[in-house]
């Protein structure tokens, strides 16, 4: 019985919502390239699924995860927002956000389950959607911080230069083209078992570990005063 942990990323693209694990995936124009980017990444990852099945006829397990978090994430891409509302002050937030994310524990759990069952197959495991206002709030009630959120939209956020993903983790900008991203089917991984600890309690966990990391270097995140000036111009560019 083999185990591979995949990703959504195997999918050609994600210009639909509800992709389940029967979408197209991605080809590489050339299969024999070994090189790792963001363009052969998900193609590569799916010829992996490939040589799992061929070796291990009806006795895999694969598992297509998406954003992962929890404590001990070394992205901070999800621990970004919780420090953020913890630190205080008025927080820059891009406007109409949806986003999906299973806290890494719980996909985890789920699998061993899974592999005590012997369970065969392939299932997305990337958790419920939701808007990343619903987020936010939750982290404001967990940090107990009720700081004003101001939401901007994305047109002011490109026009300034902010990245989507790094700078403001969670969000992809209409640029990209991926507005089923963050909307992925994993209905079948549910009914298979997959249960989902409430978003609060995650976002405890993330803020106890990260108070015991003392001030690191985030890897993802605005920088202070680059949203001090971005809150800045947009009060400017409200008041026109």
């Amino acid at each position: 019985h083999y185990v591979f942990l995949s990703t959504i990323g195997v999918y050609k693209d994600f210009k639909t919502s509800n992709i389940d694990e029967f979408y197209p995936l991605a080809t590489l124009a050339d299969p024999t390239i070994e090189e790792i980017s963001e363009t052969t990444y998900g193609a590569l990852k799916a010829l992996c699924e490939t040589q799992v099945q061929q070796y291990f006829p009806n006795r895999s397990l694969i598992v297509r995860s998406g954003l992962l978090i929890g404590p001990y994430d070394p992205t901070d891409r999800f621990t970004y927002w919780v420090k953020r509302i913890a630190r205080g002050g008025t927080i820059l937030a891009p406007a109409h956000q949806q986003v999906q994310f299973i806290d890494a524990r719980d996909l985890a759990k789920w699998i061993v389950s899974m592999i005590e069952r012997r369970a065969t197959g392939i299932y997305n495991a990337t958790g419920q959607f939701c808007d990343l206002e619903k987020v936010l709030h939750e982290c404001q009630n967990v940090a107990d911080h009720q700081d004003p959120i101001v939401w901007i939209d994305e047109k002011f956020l490109i026009e300034h230069n902010v990245q989507d993903w790094i700078e403001l983790p969670l969000w992809l900008s209409t640029l990209r083209s991926m507005p089923g991203f963050s909307k992925i089917s994993s209905h079948k991984a549910f009914q298979a078992g997959l249960h989902i600890r409430p978003l609060s309690e995650t976002i405890s966990s993330i803020l106890e570990w990260d108070m015991t990391r003392k001030e690191p270097e985030l890897h993802a995140g605005l920088d202070p005063q680059k949203e001090t000036t971005l809150l800045e111009l947009w009060k400017e560019r409200q008041k026109q």
